[in-house]
């Protein structure tokens, strides 16, 4: 697996936050990857810490034996996406992984240090 994260400042919904799929799409970064991404079924509610937000799978086409789960949360107007790369499996498989790994404390000092908390 390869992770991918960065932070978005300003650039969530402030009032709703990353509560739904079409936001999710909006803010995430899975056209980084080129080519066509594919949703494999509705994204998923997740929690990083105190922030709320949502994942999804996708099939990368072209890279049959690569797809990816693209995650995004926020505190407030910023928000934080990351996106995990998988070989030779579908990514909602490493969902808990992933979280756990945002929710350690490197990512989570990351995170408090880039949004100014």
């Amino acid at each position: 697996m390869t992770l991918y994260v960065r932070a978005k400042i300003g650039f969530c919904n402030c009032e709703t936050g990353v509560s739904d799929d079409a936001e999710l799409e909006r803010i995430g970064d899975i056209e980084l990857l080129g080519g066509t991404a594919t949703a494999q079924g509705d994204g998923r509610p997740i929690a990083v810490a105190w922030m709320k937000g949502r994942s999804r799978s996708y099939a990368l086409g072209g890279r049959p034996d690569q797809s990816a789960l693209s995650i995004g949360y926020n505190e407030r107007c910023d928000a934080i996406v990351a996106m995990a790369v998988v070989q030779n499996g579908r990514p909602d498989g490493i969902e808990a992984a992933v979280i756990k790994l945002l929710n350690g404390p490197t990512l989570m000092r990351w995170a408090e240090l880039t949004l100014g908390l």
